[in-house]
């Protein structure tokens, strides 16, 4: 049993972190404070072939591992949150379903263009009564022909108004429930999709959520993802997936902010001494960085039994309930610490305080997470 991570890992953590910092940081605090999407910096992605990190390279992606997608998610979060967050949106909640359950017709025509960045994707499952509960789904598809009929909304989807490529969920047959959803594959050009105005979130400002409307869009047969009925397999498949992605992103805001806060606390004096000597400081710091490591271990055995198993439901929600929990108190600690330097938009801390909190609601929320592991250890449900 080892540990440490392998050379290859390691290089890959310091090649993104270093770009990270150059790069994406310099500006993340007025891409969050303007709103503004970061078109500029996904192309730089792009070209760096993490826009299709898990996309073998014969459909244009990077030909990566798991591993070294949450390498990448977890030194991108810290520089900029809302860069992170739509690139990994791209990667676990649009590429992902298509090269899963793609056949090599929609992987050639719709992932390619994704996974080299050409295109940009979203993921829309979420409706305003149907979150957690995706039986709930009021959105339609009638069959006519050899082609769906569409109408319905979506809402708080990532990049909803800039994405090119959708993965859209709605009910098939309502009398089946969960087994009568589809997926269906969407160009943004398709005749009665239109889209609602930004929705203004706390956190993650720059990578605009919105709404989706649908007003009888026809999508042809052959944009049906993995067969009649096969929605609700896919979206509980892709967020299983899209969970790990979330608590590497969670990681890398938690270990910036205990990063920050331990060097503040040699550095500020209170009382003729640096604030790092008082024990309530010190045991702050030390918290965090037990749960770092902890959450860590976890992240990293829920990975590799990903590579063993078709559908790593458990230790998903465990790596991400500990992971995302841990950091929202990280960040609350830290900004504790720095006292009020923490609140004020001098340092990053209120950033991450106010981005973290998403995740512990998106992809399944805490309760979801805990609902889940009940039923997973054996619990009557």
């Amino acid at each position: 049993m080892n540990f440490e991570l392998p050379e290859e890992y390691l290089a890959l953590k310091h090649k993104v972190k270093s770009f990270a910092e150059k790069v994406l940081k310099p500006t993340a605090l007025q891409i969050d404070k303007e709103g503004k999407f970061p078109q500029e910096n996904l192309r730089k992605l792009a070209r760096l072939g993490y826009m299709g990190v898990t996309v073998p390279e014969e459909f244009g992606g990077a030909g990566m591992d798991l591993m070294s997608f949450l390498i990448i998610c977890e030194e991108l979060s810290p520089a900029c949150p809302s860069t992170e967050i739509v690139m990994r949106a791209h990667n676990s909640l649009a590429c992902y379903p298509i090269l899963r359950h793609g056949t090599d017709k929609q992987k050639k025509k719709f992932l390619t263009p994704l996974a080299r960045g050409e295109k940009l994707g979203a993921f829309a499952l979420t409706e305003a009564m149907a979150g957690s509960d995706v039986a709930a789904l009021q959105s339609t598809a009638r069959k006519s022909g050899n082609k769906y009929i569409l109408n319905g909304t979506k809402t708080f989807i990532t990049s909803a108004s800039i994405a090119d490529t959708y993965i859209i969920f709605a009910k098939t047959d309502p009398g089946k429930k969960h087994r009568g959803i589809g997926a269906f594959i969407i160009d943004k050009n398709a005749k009665g999709l239109s889209f609602g105005k930004k929705i203004e979130v706390m956190g993650f400002c720059g990578s605009h959520t919105g709404e989706i409307f649908m007003d009888n869009v026809e999508v042809p047969q052959e944009n049906v993802l993995g067969g009649e009925g096969a929605g609700f397999r896919i979206a509980m498949d892709t967020v299983v997936h899209g969970r790990l992605g979330m608590a590497a992103a969670a990681l890398g805001m938690a270990r910036e902010s205990y990063e920050l806060a331990l060097d503040y606390a040699t550095r500020r004096e209170a009382f003729g001494q640096p604030i790092g000597k008082f024990q309530g400081v010190q045991w702050k710091l030390a918290d965090i960085y037990v749960n770092l490591e902890a959450a860590h271990l976890l992240l990293y055995k829920a990975a590799w039994m990903s590579e063993k198993v078709e559908r790593n439901t458990l230790a998903s929600a465990v790596a991400k309930l500990f992971a995302t929990e841990m950091a929202v108190n990280a960040a609350s600690e830290a900004m504790q610490i720095f006292g009020g330097y923490g609140y004020s938009k001098e340092y990053p801390i209120e950033l991450y305080y106010r981005a973290l909190k998403l995740f512990e609601i998106a992809e399944g929320s805490s309760e979801i997470q805990r609902m889940i592991i009940a039923k997973e250890i054996g619990l009557p449900m």
